[in-house]
């Protein structure tokens, strides 16, 4: 409210100033209108300077105070007029009787006289303000004064400064002060702030600003340039005047504010009881939904309409989460073990046709017959295990099926395959998905092409982390050339690149990946890299969980072995 105040009180004291800024404004041109056409253009006054008869020169001054006197009468805001010959150093003034007394109009001409003859005798005459009107005073009245020239003869006006302030007698009613000033802020034309700096009127031409004289006394400041002079008026409004002013809009504000927040109080009551009774009703339903109960439907007793409405929708949305947490349920499940399946479908073809064409290169003679039995009883326990529709194996089962694939691979490579396979016993029984270490080794063997060099093969699992949180972390090292800078990058990244399938080799990979996500969880990571010394390196982490091996699984005879046992061509089978 206060701003508000402020800044109506400004535009209102503002457009009454520029009101009478222009009145006074046509009332100082008819002033000069009249002294140019009828005093300085007269006969008597141009002959003035010419004539040299005492008597002719009474008789024109007569004369010249008659035409002043007529300019007197219609020019009432003029303090006088005077009509100044420099040949002749004659002054002629016709003061205003009208006005009071106390306004001072003939210090003014005597003040006028002593100026037009002063400047006549330091010869600073043309030195004059011929342009505007300016201020002349004493420190003590304050005049505005006007002068014109023709030829050797001056003429012109003056008026009281009080006499124009007097015009504001609508601001004034508020204790206002009016003062003139330059654009410095100098103040002119008050006694009371004579000799003052004053704030810039430049400032309070177009918005509100303020000055404070002392503590006690602190002004609303309102500039506007004045037309006729290059002086600005400033009306100075004392701020308790607006305070006073303000007082009874703040009661009323006070007594609004009041009855407006008794109304707010009682209307969040009211929206507060009919919010919060669903609230109240569904609340314990929902906490029970978070806490995975999708069985609690809501029974209340309300007989609201609308509530009853959204308990009814309530109880069937429920419905229809349960039905649908079912179907995405199973749905997840048999998609899940499909693409189990379908991955594992993939990885038997190429080593079984590479075993069968071993099988008929070897049954040519009978000392390759002997060797192709061997392969043959192998292999049938490899693709028992293979084809099986398991879906996880303790480690020890998947490790010992691994250690069966290596002795048919010596079989169909001999004198070049050695392995070493080492196992915790605290983890013999965690919980992996057949083939996860198997196909790894099919792939090391695969990529380094072992007919006729030497290689190796070591497989070590180990445990980490706490008790109630324990991992699992098996080591696949083999001695092959490792792999390729650009094959890492892809391989620790390449469930990103599911186009790389189309490589033959890189699919075993890929889908050892995809199972792992799949079966073990985002907490599984497989991270590939090349062992110092050595060929590739494939480092398995997952967690902890203990699996019970299958009654109709086939026990391996040498599974004892993988404690830490190096296994080299002594190799039994599964």
């Amino acid at each position: 409210f206060s701003a508000i105040m402020k800044n109506q009180v400004f535009a209102s004291v503002n457009d009454t100033m520029e009101l009478y800024n222009e009145q006074i404004s046509i009332g100082f041109k008819e002033a000069l209108t009249y002294l140019s056409e009828n005093c300085i253009q007269n006969a008597d006054i141009s002959s003035l300077n010419t004539i040299q008869s005492p008597n002719e020169v009474y008789l024109n001054s007569i004369r010249i105070k008659r035409t002043l006197a007529v300019g007197n009468y219609s020019l009432s805001n003029i303090g006088g007029l005077f009509v100044y010959s420099n040949t002749q150093d004659i002054y002629i003034r016709q003061v205003n009787d009208s006005w009071d007394n106390s306004q001072n109009n003939l210090k003014c001409s005597e003040m006028i006289t002593d100026l037009l003859r002063t400047s006549r005798s330091n010869g600073t005459l043309d030195e004059l303000n011929l342009r505007k009107w300016f201020i002349l005073s004493d420190d003590s009245d304050y005049f505005l004064v006007r002068i014109l020239k023709s030829r050797d003869t001056y003429a012109g006006a003056w008026v009281n400064l009080d006499r124009i302030s007097s015009a504001f007698k609508s601001i004034k009613a508020m204790d206002t002060i009016m003062v003139y000033m330059d654009e410095n802020g100098v103040c002119v034309g008050n006694s009371e702030f004579a000799g003052m700096t004053l704030p810039s009127p430049l400032d309070s031409l177009e918005k509100p600003s303020y000055y404070r004289q002392d503590f006690f006394h602190k002004y609303l400041t309102v500039a506007t340039k004045l037309d006729y002079c290059d002086y600005y008026i400033m009306a100075l409004i004392p701020t308790s005047q607006l305070q006073r002013q303000l007082t009874p809009l703040y009661g009323l504000m006070i007594f609004i504010l009041f009855w407006l927040m008794l109304f707010i109080l009682a209307l969040t009551l009211v929206m507060t009881h009919f919010f919060n009774a669903p609230s109240q009703i569904l609340t314990p339903v929902i906490t029970d939904m978070r806490n995975g109960q999708f069985a609690s439907t809501i029974k209340s007793d309300n007989q609201l309409q609308e509530i009853q409405s959204i308990i009814g929708t309530f109880n069937d949305m429920i419905g229809e989460i349960q039905k649908l947490r079912i179907h995405v349920y199973e749905e997840q499940l048999s998609k899940k073990e499909l693409e189990l399946q379908y991955l594992k479908i993939q990885i038997a073809p190429h080593f079984l046709i590479n075993c069968l064409n071993t099988i008929f290169v070897l049954s040519q003679d009978e000392e390759g017959r002997v060797i192709s039995q061997q392969i043959i009883e192998t292999l049938s326990d490899h693709l028992r295990y293979t084809l099986s529709n398991r879906t996880e194996v303790p480690l020890d089962v998947e490790l010992s099926y691994v250690e069966n694939y290596l002795r048919l691979t010596q079989l169909r490579f001999p004198d070049t395959l050695t392995w070493q396979i080492r196992l915790d016993d605290e983890i013999r029984d965690a919980t992996v998905f057949p083939l996860l270490i198997l196909m790894l080794t099919e792939n090391s063997i695969k990529a380094n092409g072992i007919a006729r060099e030497p290689f190796s093969v070591f497989i070590e699992g180990t445990a980490f982390g706490e008790e109630n949180s324990r991992f699992v972390h098996i080591t696949h090292i083999d001695s092959g050339t490792g792999f390729e800078e650009e094959s890492l990058q892809i391989y620790n990244h390449i469930i990103e690149h599911p186009e790389i399938r189309r490589n033959g080799y890189s699919i075993g990979i890929y889908n050892i990946v995809k199972r792992m996500k799949l079966a073990m969880g985002d907490s599984a990571k497989i991270t590939f890299t090349n062992e110092p010394g050595m060929g590739a390196r494939i480092d398995i982490e997952f967690p902890y969980h203990p699996c019970s091996p299958d009654p109709d699984e086939p026990a391996c005879a040498d599974k004892k072995d993988l404690s830490g046992k190096e296994k080299t061509n002594e190799s039994s089978n599964c």
